[in-house]
Protein backbone atom coordinates (compact mmCIF):
# COMPACT_ATOMS: atom_id res chain seq x y z
CA UNK A 1 0.00 0.00 0.00
CA UNK A 2 1.29 3.46 -0.91
CA UNK A 3 1.54 5.69 2.16
CA UNK A 4 4.73 7.74 1.90
CA UNK A 5 5.28 11.35 0.97
CA UNK A 6 8.63 11.29 -0.84
CA UNK A 7 10.58 14.56 -0.56
CA UNK A 8 13.04 15.06 -3.41
CA UNK A 9 15.60 17.82 -2.82
CA UNK A 10 19.18 18.87 -3.46
CA UNK A 11 21.45 17.51 -0.72
CA UNK A 12 22.92 19.20 1.29
CA UNK A 13 21.92 22.61 -0.13
CA UNK A 14 18.22 22.22 0.61
CA UNK A 15 18.55 20.00 3.69
CA UNK A 16 17.26 22.65 6.08
CA UNK A 17 13.96 23.10 4.27
CA UNK A 18 13.54 19.38 3.57
CA UNK A 19 14.12 18.48 7.23
CA UNK A 20 11.77 21.24 8.40
CA UNK A 21 9.05 20.12 5.99
CA UNK A 22 9.48 16.45 6.84
CA UNK A 23 9.27 17.21 10.55
CA UNK A 24 6.10 19.29 10.14
CA UNK A 25 4.41 16.67 7.97
CA UNK A 26 5.30 13.84 10.34
CA UNK A 27 3.98 15.79 13.32
CA UNK A 28 0.72 16.15 11.35
CA UNK A 29 0.63 12.36 11.01
CA UNK A 30 2.00 11.73 7.52
CA UNK A 31 4.47 8.98 6.62
CA UNK A 32 7.44 10.84 5.13
CA UNK A 33 10.58 9.66 3.33
CA UNK A 34 13.47 12.09 3.03
CA UNK A 35 17.21 11.59 2.66
CA UNK A 36 18.86 13.67 5.42
CA UNK A 37 21.94 11.65 6.31
CA UNK A 38 19.65 8.67 6.79
CA UNK A 39 20.94 6.20 4.23
CA UNK A 40 23.70 3.80 5.25
CA UNK A 41 26.73 4.60 3.05
CA UNK A 42 27.27 0.86 2.64
CA UNK A 43 23.78 0.32 1.24
CA UNK A 44 22.63 0.61 -2.34
CA UNK A 45 21.42 4.22 -2.33
CA UNK A 46 19.67 4.20 -5.64
CA UNK A 47 17.91 0.86 -5.22
CA UNK A 48 16.30 2.03 -1.98
CA UNK A 49 15.26 5.38 -3.47
CA UNK A 50 13.85 3.82 -6.66
CA UNK A 51 11.85 1.22 -4.73
CA UNK A 52 10.39 3.86 -2.43
CA UNK A 53 9.26 6.12 -5.30
CA UNK A 54 7.97 3.29 -7.50
CA UNK A 55 6.18 1.13 -4.92
CA UNK A 56 5.69 3.02 -1.63
CA UNK A 57 5.21 6.73 -2.33
CA UNK A 58 1.73 8.20 -2.74
CA UNK A 59 3.03 11.71 -3.46
CA UNK A 60 6.35 12.95 -4.83
CA UNK A 61 7.12 16.37 -3.33
CA UNK A 62 9.76 18.07 -5.46
CA UNK A 63 11.64 20.88 -3.68
CA UNK A 64 12.18 23.31 -6.55
CA UNK A 65 15.17 25.59 -6.05
CA UNK A 66 17.85 27.01 -8.31
CA UNK A 67 20.10 24.15 -7.25
CA UNK A 68 17.61 21.32 -7.74
CA UNK A 69 16.43 22.62 -11.13
CA UNK A 70 19.93 23.29 -12.50
CA UNK A 71 20.00 19.94 -14.32
CA UNK A 72 23.41 19.21 -12.82
CA UNK A 73 22.16 16.84 -10.12
CA UNK A 74 22.13 13.30 -11.51
CA UNK A 75 20.39 11.93 -8.42
CA UNK A 76 17.51 14.39 -8.71
CA UNK A 77 17.22 13.79 -12.45
CA UNK A 78 16.90 10.04 -11.83
CA UNK A 79 14.32 10.55 -9.07
CA UNK A 80 12.23 12.75 -11.37
CA UNK A 81 12.44 10.20 -14.15
CA UNK A 82 11.07 7.42 -11.93
CA UNK A 83 8.38 9.74 -10.53
CA UNK A 84 7.35 10.71 -14.05
CA UNK A 85 6.90 7.04 -14.99
CA UNK A 86 4.66 6.56 -11.92
CA UNK A 87 2.68 9.67 -12.91
CA UNK A 88 2.11 8.39 -16.44
CA UNK A 89 1.32 4.82 -15.40
CA UNK A 90 -0.79 5.03 -12.25
CA UNK A 91 -1.14 8.38 -10.39
CA UNK A 92 -1.80 11.40 -12.58
CA UNK A 93 -1.19 13.95 -9.82
CA UNK A 94 1.76 12.07 -8.32
CA UNK A 95 4.28 14.94 -8.59
CA UNK A 96 3.79 18.12 -6.59
CA UNK A 97 6.41 20.90 -6.99
CA UNK A 98 7.20 23.12 -4.01
CA UNK A 99 8.91 26.39 -4.99
CA UNK A 100 11.24 27.37 -2.16
CA UNK A 101 13.49 30.11 -3.55
CA UNK A 102 13.21 32.62 -6.39
CA UNK A 103 13.76 30.05 -9.12
CA UNK A 104 11.72 30.92 -12.22
CA UNK A 105 8.80 28.64 -13.02
CA UNK A 106 10.15 28.57 -16.59
CA UNK A 107 13.26 26.82 -15.29
CA UNK A 108 11.33 23.89 -13.85
CA UNK A 109 12.31 20.46 -15.25
CA UNK A 110 10.15 19.26 -18.11
CA UNK A 111 8.60 16.56 -15.88
CA UNK A 112 6.95 19.20 -13.65
CA UNK A 113 6.71 22.15 -16.02
CA UNK A 114 2.94 21.86 -16.30
CA UNK A 115 2.28 20.91 -12.69
CA UNK A 116 0.71 23.42 -10.32
CA UNK A 117 3.29 24.41 -7.70
CA UNK A 118 2.81 25.46 -4.09
CA UNK A 119 4.89 28.54 -3.35
CA UNK A 120 6.98 28.48 -0.16
CA UNK A 121 9.23 31.35 -1.26
CA UNK A 122 9.51 34.05 1.45
CA UNK A 123 6.94 32.38 3.72
CA UNK A 124 7.34 28.74 4.67
CA UNK A 125 4.40 28.87 7.10
CA UNK A 126 1.91 30.00 4.42
CA UNK A 127 3.24 27.38 2.02
CA UNK A 128 2.81 24.68 4.65
CA UNK A 129 -0.81 25.68 5.25
CA UNK A 130 -1.55 25.40 1.52
CA UNK A 131 0.22 22.05 1.32
CA UNK A 132 -1.67 20.62 4.31
CA UNK A 133 -4.98 21.81 2.84
CA UNK A 134 -4.11 20.10 -0.45
CA UNK A 135 -3.10 16.84 1.26
CA UNK A 136 -6.33 16.85 3.28
CA UNK A 137 -8.36 17.20 0.08
CA UNK A 138 -6.50 14.21 -1.33
CA UNK A 139 -7.54 12.15 1.74
CA UNK A 140 -4.08 10.66 2.13
CA UNK A 141 -3.52 8.04 4.84
CA UNK A 142 -1.88 9.04 8.11
CA UNK A 143 0.10 7.10 10.64
CA UNK A 144 -0.24 7.06 14.41
CA UNK A 145 1.81 9.80 16.04
CA UNK A 146 3.71 7.62 18.48
CA UNK A 147 6.41 9.10 20.74
CA UNK A 148 9.05 7.19 18.75
CA UNK A 149 7.89 8.70 15.45
CA UNK A 150 7.86 12.21 16.93
CA UNK A 151 11.30 11.74 18.49
CA UNK A 152 12.72 10.57 15.15
CA UNK A 153 11.25 13.58 13.34
CA UNK A 154 12.60 16.08 15.87
CA UNK A 155 16.01 14.40 15.97
CA UNK A 156 16.31 14.71 12.20
CA UNK A 157 15.44 18.41 12.36
CA UNK A 158 18.01 19.01 15.08
CA UNK A 159 20.85 17.43 13.08
CA UNK A 160 20.35 19.97 10.27
CA UNK A 161 20.57 22.97 12.60
CA UNK A 162 24.06 22.53 13.98
CA UNK A 163 27.27 21.19 12.57
CA UNK A 164 27.80 19.38 15.89
CA UNK A 165 25.04 17.35 17.49
CA UNK A 166 23.94 18.47 20.93
CA UNK A 167 25.59 16.35 23.60
CA UNK A 168 23.43 15.26 26.51
CA UNK A 169 24.51 14.11 29.94
CA UNK A 170 22.72 12.88 33.03
CA UNK A 171 23.65 15.80 35.27
CA UNK A 172 20.79 17.77 36.83
CA UNK A 173 20.52 21.34 35.58
CA UNK A 174 18.38 24.42 36.18
CA UNK A 175 16.85 26.24 33.21
CA UNK A 176 15.45 29.75 33.09
CA UNK A 177 12.19 30.18 31.20
CA UNK A 178 10.78 33.18 29.35
CA UNK A 179 7.77 33.30 31.71
CA UNK A 180 7.95 35.93 34.48
CA UNK A 181 5.71 36.10 37.58
CA UNK A 182 3.33 39.06 37.60
CA UNK A 183 1.37 41.02 40.20
CA UNK A 184 -1.82 42.35 38.66
CA UNK A 185 -3.52 45.62 39.63
CA UNK A 186 -6.54 45.24 41.88
CA UNK A 187 -9.37 46.54 39.76
CA UNK A 188 -11.00 46.85 36.40
CA UNK A 189 -12.83 50.19 36.26
CA UNK A 190 -16.02 50.78 34.29
CA UNK A 191 -17.05 54.37 33.55
CA UNK A 192 -20.46 55.45 32.36
CA UNK A 193 -19.09 58.57 30.76
CA UNK A 194 -18.13 58.55 27.08
CA UNK A 195 -16.84 62.12 27.43
CA UNK A 196 -13.65 60.78 29.00
CA UNK A 197 -12.81 58.91 25.79
CA UNK A 198 -10.87 61.83 24.33
CA UNK A 199 -8.67 61.97 27.41
CA UNK A 200 -8.14 58.19 27.21
CA UNK A 201 -6.79 58.68 23.70
CA UNK A 202 -4.82 61.81 24.56
CA UNK A 203 -2.93 60.17 27.44
CA UNK A 204 -2.67 56.74 25.76
CA UNK A 205 -4.66 54.86 28.38
CA UNK A 206 -5.78 51.50 26.92
CA UNK A 207 -9.54 51.06 27.09
CA UNK A 208 -12.48 49.20 25.59
CA UNK A 209 -15.81 50.81 24.78
CA UNK A 210 -18.96 48.70 25.26
CA UNK A 211 -22.04 50.73 24.30
CA UNK A 212 -21.62 53.82 26.51
CA UNK A 213 -19.30 52.12 28.97
CA UNK A 214 -15.54 52.69 29.08
CA UNK A 215 -13.57 49.75 30.49
CA UNK A 216 -9.99 50.45 31.57
CA UNK A 217 -7.35 49.83 34.23
CA UNK A 218 -6.87 53.60 34.74
CA UNK A 219 -8.18 54.69 38.15
CA UNK A 220 -10.87 57.34 38.88
CA UNK A 221 -8.48 59.60 40.79
CA UNK A 222 -6.20 60.07 37.79
CA UNK A 223 -9.07 60.53 35.33
CA UNK A 224 -10.75 63.04 37.64
CA UNK A 225 -7.55 65.08 37.76
CA UNK A 226 -7.06 64.95 34.00
CA UNK A 227 -10.71 65.81 33.26
CA UNK A 228 -10.82 68.44 36.01
CA UNK A 229 -14.08 67.01 37.28
CA UNK A 230 -15.16 64.19 39.57
CA UNK A 231 -15.40 60.92 37.61
CA UNK A 232 -17.34 58.01 39.08
CA UNK A 233 -16.65 54.37 38.28
CA UNK A 234 -17.75 50.90 39.24
CA UNK A 235 -14.82 48.73 40.18
CA UNK A 236 -14.46 44.97 39.82
CA UNK A 237 -11.76 42.64 41.12
CA UNK A 238 -9.46 42.04 38.17
CA UNK A 239 -8.29 38.60 39.32
CA UNK A 240 -11.86 37.47 40.00
CA UNK A 241 -12.95 38.48 36.49
CA UNK A 242 -10.00 36.71 34.83
CA UNK A 243 -10.43 33.52 36.88
CA UNK A 244 -14.21 33.36 36.37
CA UNK A 245 -16.00 33.15 33.05
CA UNK A 246 -19.11 35.00 34.23
CA UNK A 247 -20.42 38.18 32.66
CA UNK A 248 -20.58 41.37 34.74
CA UNK A 249 -23.13 44.16 34.92
CA UNK A 250 -22.09 47.81 35.28
CA UNK A 251 -24.49 50.76 35.21
CA UNK A 252 -27.28 48.33 34.25
CA UNK A 253 -25.38 47.16 31.14
CA UNK A 254 -24.29 43.53 30.83
CA UNK A 255 -20.71 43.15 29.70
CA UNK A 256 -19.93 39.80 28.08
CA UNK A 257 -16.57 38.01 28.22
CA UNK A 258 -15.00 40.54 30.60
CA UNK A 259 -12.09 38.19 31.30
CA UNK A 260 -10.87 38.43 27.71
CA UNK A 261 -11.28 42.21 27.81
CA UNK A 262 -9.13 42.38 30.96
CA UNK A 263 -6.37 40.27 29.40
CA UNK A 264 -6.46 42.44 26.26
CA UNK A 265 -6.07 45.55 28.44
CA UNK A 266 -3.11 44.01 30.29
CA UNK A 267 -1.38 43.17 27.01
CA UNK A 268 -2.13 46.59 25.57
CA UNK A 269 -0.59 48.27 28.63
CA UNK A 270 2.58 46.21 28.14
CA UNK A 271 2.73 47.37 24.51
CA UNK A 272 2.38 50.97 25.66
CA UNK A 273 5.20 50.40 28.14
CA UNK A 274 7.50 49.17 25.35
CA UNK A 275 6.67 52.22 23.28
CA UNK A 276 7.26 54.63 26.18
CA UNK A 277 10.67 53.02 26.69
CA UNK A 278 11.72 54.13 23.22
CA UNK A 279 11.32 50.80 21.44
CA UNK A 280 10.17 50.82 17.84
CA UNK A 281 6.93 49.09 16.94
CA UNK A 282 6.86 46.45 14.22
CA UNK A 283 3.16 45.72 13.61
CA UNK A 284 1.85 42.27 12.90
CA UNK A 285 1.46 41.44 9.23
CA UNK A 286 -2.02 41.14 7.81
CA UNK A 287 -1.42 37.52 6.78
CA UNK A 288 -0.20 36.42 10.23
CA UNK A 289 -2.20 36.75 13.42
CA UNK A 290 0.85 37.57 15.47
CA UNK A 291 1.10 40.19 18.16
CA UNK A 292 2.88 43.50 17.75
CA UNK A 293 6.64 43.28 18.10
CA UNK A 294 8.79 46.01 19.61
CA UNK A 295 12.49 46.24 18.91
CA UNK A 296 15.43 48.11 20.37
CA UNK A 297 16.91 50.97 18.40
CA UNK A 298 20.34 50.90 16.80
CA UNK A 299 23.29 50.68 19.22
CA UNK A 300 21.10 50.05 22.28
CA UNK A 301 22.97 48.11 24.97
CA UNK A 302 22.29 47.05 28.53
CA UNK A 303 23.80 45.00 31.32
CA UNK A 304 22.41 41.60 32.28
CA UNK A 305 23.22 42.21 35.95
CA UNK A 306 25.09 44.91 37.89
CA UNK A 307 28.48 43.23 37.37
CA UNK A 308 28.15 42.11 33.75
CA UNK A 309 29.50 43.77 30.66
CA UNK A 310 27.20 45.76 28.42
CA UNK A 311 25.30 43.58 25.99
CA UNK A 312 24.34 44.93 22.58
CA UNK A 313 20.66 44.55 21.71
CA UNK A 314 21.25 45.55 18.10
CA UNK A 315 24.16 45.36 15.71
CA UNK A 316 25.47 45.57 12.17
CA UNK A 317 24.59 42.89 9.65
CA UNK A 318 26.32 43.66 6.37
CA UNK A 319 24.80 46.96 5.26
CA UNK A 320 21.80 46.34 7.49
CA UNK A 321 21.15 46.31 11.21
CA UNK A 322 19.70 43.54 13.32
CA UNK A 323 17.57 44.41 16.35
CA UNK A 324 16.49 42.28 19.28
CA UNK A 325 12.72 42.50 19.59
CA UNK A 326 10.05 41.37 22.02
CA UNK A 327 6.37 40.68 22.23
CA UNK A 328 4.79 39.94 25.59
CA UNK A 329 1.43 38.84 26.89
CA UNK A 330 -0.36 37.61 29.99
CA UNK A 331 -0.93 33.88 30.45
CA UNK A 332 -2.07 31.51 33.19
CA UNK A 333 -0.39 28.40 31.80
CA UNK A 334 1.59 26.65 33.07
CA UNK A 335 1.76 29.42 35.69
CA UNK A 336 0.37 32.92 35.89
CA UNK A 337 2.80 35.42 34.43
CA UNK A 338 3.94 37.49 31.48
CA UNK A 339 5.42 35.48 28.62
CA UNK A 340 8.14 37.22 26.62
CA UNK A 341 8.80 36.07 23.07
CA UNK A 342 12.01 37.02 21.30
CA UNK A 343 12.27 38.26 17.70
CA UNK A 344 14.89 39.44 15.25
CA UNK A 345 13.99 42.54 13.25
CA UNK A 346 16.13 43.95 10.45
CA UNK A 347 16.43 47.50 9.15
CA UNK A 348 18.31 48.92 6.20
CA UNK A 349 21.11 51.50 6.23
CA UNK A 350 18.46 54.24 6.55
CA UNK A 351 16.86 52.58 9.62
CA UNK A 352 13.81 51.54 7.61
CA UNK A 353 12.31 48.16 8.46
CA UNK A 354 12.90 45.62 5.69
CA UNK A 355 9.97 44.13 3.82
CA UNK A 356 8.72 40.81 5.15
CA UNK A 357 10.36 38.69 2.39
CA UNK A 358 13.73 40.29 3.13
CA UNK A 359 13.13 39.90 6.88
CA UNK A 360 12.66 36.16 6.38
CA UNK A 361 15.89 35.83 4.38
CA UNK A 362 17.96 37.77 6.90
CA UNK A 363 16.39 36.01 9.89
CA UNK A 364 17.19 32.55 8.57
CA UNK A 365 20.81 33.51 7.98
CA UNK A 366 21.62 35.63 11.04
CA UNK A 367 19.37 33.68 13.40
CA UNK A 368 21.29 30.46 12.83
CA UNK A 369 24.27 31.90 14.70
CA UNK A 370 22.19 32.43 17.87
CA UNK A 371 21.92 29.51 20.28
CA UNK A 372 20.17 29.30 23.64
CA UNK A 373 22.81 31.22 25.59
CA UNK A 374 22.69 34.18 23.22
CA UNK A 375 18.89 34.38 23.36
CA UNK A 376 18.95 34.06 27.16
CA UNK A 377 21.58 36.77 27.54
CA UNK A 378 19.64 39.19 25.35
CA UNK A 379 16.41 38.57 27.28
CA UNK A 380 18.23 39.16 30.57
CA UNK A 381 19.71 42.40 29.19
CA UNK A 382 16.26 43.55 28.03
CA UNK A 383 14.70 42.83 31.43
CA UNK A 384 17.54 44.70 33.17
CA UNK A 385 16.93 47.62 30.78
CA UNK A 386 13.20 47.75 31.59
CA UNK A 387 13.65 47.33 35.35
CA UNK A 388 16.59 49.75 35.64
CA UNK A 389 18.43 47.00 37.46
CA UNK A 390 15.77 46.61 40.14
CA UNK A 391 13.89 43.51 41.27
CA UNK A 392 10.86 44.20 39.12
CA UNK A 393 9.46 45.96 36.08
CA UNK A 394 6.84 48.47 37.21
CA UNK A 395 4.33 49.55 34.60
CA UNK A 396 2.27 52.58 35.60
CA UNK A 397 -1.28 52.03 34.35
CA UNK A 398 -2.09 55.67 35.10
CA UNK A 399 0.04 56.56 38.13
CA UNK A 400 2.62 55.05 40.48
CA UNK A 401 -0.19 53.98 42.85
CA UNK A 402 -1.74 51.75 40.19
CA UNK A 403 0.82 49.40 38.65
CA UNK A 404 1.33 46.15 36.81
CA UNK A 405 4.45 44.58 38.34
CA UNK A 406 6.57 41.94 36.58
CA UNK A 407 9.40 40.33 38.53
CA UNK A 408 12.88 40.54 37.03
CA UNK A 409 13.56 36.85 37.60
CA UNK A 410 11.70 34.27 35.51
CA UNK A 411 10.27 30.94 36.52
CA UNK A 412 13.00 28.31 36.51
CA UNK A 413 12.74 24.59 35.94
CA UNK A 414 15.01 21.77 37.06
CA UNK A 415 15.73 18.96 34.61
CA UNK A 416 17.39 15.63 35.28
CA UNK A 417 19.31 15.96 32.02
CA UNK A 418 21.61 18.75 30.86
CA UNK A 419 23.26 19.47 27.51
CA UNK A 420 26.37 21.06 26.08
CA UNK A 421 25.63 24.21 24.10
CA UNK A 422 26.40 23.59 20.39
CA UNK A 423 28.85 25.80 18.56
CA UNK A 424 29.21 26.72 14.93
CA UNK A 425 31.92 24.97 12.99
CA UNK A 426 34.51 27.71 12.29
CA UNK A 427 34.77 26.47 8.72
CA UNK A 428 31.02 26.72 8.19
CA UNK A 429 30.12 30.02 6.57
CA UNK A 430 26.51 31.12 6.47
CA UNK A 431 25.76 33.09 3.34
CA UNK A 432 25.31 36.81 3.94
CA UNK A 433 21.98 37.99 2.58
CA UNK A 434 22.58 40.64 -0.06
CA UNK A 435 19.86 42.72 -1.69
CA UNK A 436 20.08 44.51 -5.00
CA UNK A 437 18.54 47.66 -3.55
CA UNK A 438 21.09 48.05 -0.77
Amino acid sequence: MRTKLFISHATPTDNEFAAWLATKLELYGYDVWVDIRELDPASDFWKKIETTIRDEAIKFLFVATKESTSGKRDGINKELAVADRVRKATIADFILPLRVDDVSFDDFPVEILRQNAIDFYNDWASGLIKLLEYLEKCSLPKMTNSPNNMEKALRRWRTTQTSNSISLNSEEDCYASNLFPVYLPKYLYVYNNVEIEQNMKKYHFPYRKIQNQILTLACPNCLSELCDTKIKAEEFSLSDIINNSKNITAFDVEIKRPGKICIDLINWNIDEFFFKNNLNRHPATRQKRTKNKFFFKTDTKSRRNPKSRLKFLSGKYGKKHWHYGLSAYYTQFPYEGILFRAHLIFTDSHNKVLSEPRQVKARRSKGRSFFNKEWRDMLQAAIYFFSNGSESIKIDLCCSRNQLIITSQPYTFTATTSYIEPTLDPTEIFEEVLDDDE
